[in-house]
């Protein structure tokens, strides 16, 4: 039976606009997070394959937050915002005019694209990426 109400199943799809979810790889994380937040021991109580800083961090997460995932946004805006600053200084570090304008038009234009390159956040990549940045301030420093 048609009822010409359809629309809202729209609603209930898993990819619904409405609902925020998380990858597997990322729910993985803060699940683990959030057991170390309620004391369990990570490869003891809990086992995944990844290194225990990203758990730690979903763990900050969690005890900032525990009934969502605020706390968890926050921690990961903190290491966005040390991203910036060292290509900030990254970018200072040139001398050449050009290069140091198409530089930065370049990461603005990736983190324009972040929702793309992120997957919906809580990436290993968050948490990273300044190791990977600090590695570059120091090669380009004079």
């Amino acid at each position: 039976m048609d009822t010409g109400n359809d629309w809202y199943y729209v609603f209930l799809a898993g990819s619904s606009p409405f609902l925020k979810y998380m990858d597997v790889d990322s729910s993985v994380f803060y699940t683990m997070g959030r057991a170390m937040a309620d004391g369990k021991v990570p490869y003891r109580d809990l086992f995944d394959h990844k290194g225990w800083y990203i758990y730690f961090f979903n763990c900050l997460g969690a005890l900032i937050s525990p009934n969502n995932t605020v706390g968890l946004f926050v921690i990961e805006c903190l290491f966005m915002l040390a991203n910036v600053y060292l290509i900030y200084i990254i970018v200072m570090l040139i001398n050449d005019d050009l290069l140091r304008i198409n530089l930065t038009m370049s990461f603005m234009l990736f983190f324009l694209f972040n929702f793309i390159t992120y997957q919906h956040g809580n990436i290993w990549g968050d948490f990273s990426a300044h190791f990977h940045l600090f590695c570059c301030k120091v090669l380009f420093k004079p």
